[in-house]
């Protein structure tokens, strides 16, 4: 239940200094939520995902619940 998993920025920085060529990127968060009014607490972290960084690399961000 850490939200800073959702850190756009925080990813992006790790993937340019330590992963400067990296092709594909996966990232796998599993939470168990009783009710699906929870997963509105992170959709605005999520809302992130899509700057020109993600765009670029035409790295799209899923969600699944």
């Amino acid at each position: 239940m850490d939200i800073n998993y959702f850190d756009s920025d925080l990813w992006e920085r790790l993937i340019l200094q330590y992963f400067p060529h990296l092709e594909k990127f996966y990232l796998n968060y599993s939470e168990t939520t009783y009710n699906e009014n929870q997963l509105g607490d992170y959709l605005g972290e999520l809302d992130q995902f899509i700057s020109s960084f993600w765009i670029e690399r035409e790295w799209i961000f899923e969600v699944y619940s």
